[in-house]
């Protein structure tokens, strides 16, 4: 077990993916309670077959909507992406997964211009992340992680 000082800890930002899904959910719910007050109030004007339709599209739409949100929001939840910054390195923990990348292996952090956070390494390729963080954007979170390796370097 390691006994590395953590330093800082930043967490990937799944506002903007879980406020979209909640935008889909409530428009199919809202189609579905639209079909429904359309089969029942307006069935003198239809024909039965197409009351029927409406009655089992609102009755679908009504079920599909949050089943659709809470399916989505496990996908979200179950996507882990957070930085621990530890006096050893950083470990980059995804999902399940965990990878150390100790201070000696990492030249510098930077962002790019596509805002995606880059690690750049000695002896291998530059580890990308375009996940956004929660609170910071990559170019700060890059100045953030160079400034905590210069401590973490000089035993600060």
């Amino acid at each position: 077990m390691s006994h590395a000082r953590l330093l800082a800890w930043f967490r990937s930002d799944d506002r903007r993916r879980i406020l979209g899904i909640f935008a889909v959910a409530a428009a199919i719910l809202t189609v579905g309670a639209l079909a429904l007050a359309s089969a029942f109030f307006l069935r003198d004007h239809l024909t039965p077959g197409l009351a029927l339709a409406f009655a089992c599209v609102g009755a679908a739409a009504t079920v599909a909507g949050p089943l659709f949100a809470v399916v989505s929001l496990h996908r979200v939840m179950a996507a882990e992406l957070s930085l621990l910054v530890r006096d050893d390195g950083i470990v980059v923990v995804r999902d399940d997964r965990e990878e150390l990348l100790s201070w000696d292996e990492i030249e510098s952090a930077r962002d790019d211009e596509r805002g995606r956070l880059l690690l750049l390494r000695r002896d291998a390729e530059p580890l990308t992340i375009e996940r956004r963080f929660a609170d910071i954007d990559a170019r700060q979170l890059a100045r953030r992680l160079n400034h905590l390796r210069s401590k973490a370097l000089l035993g600060i």
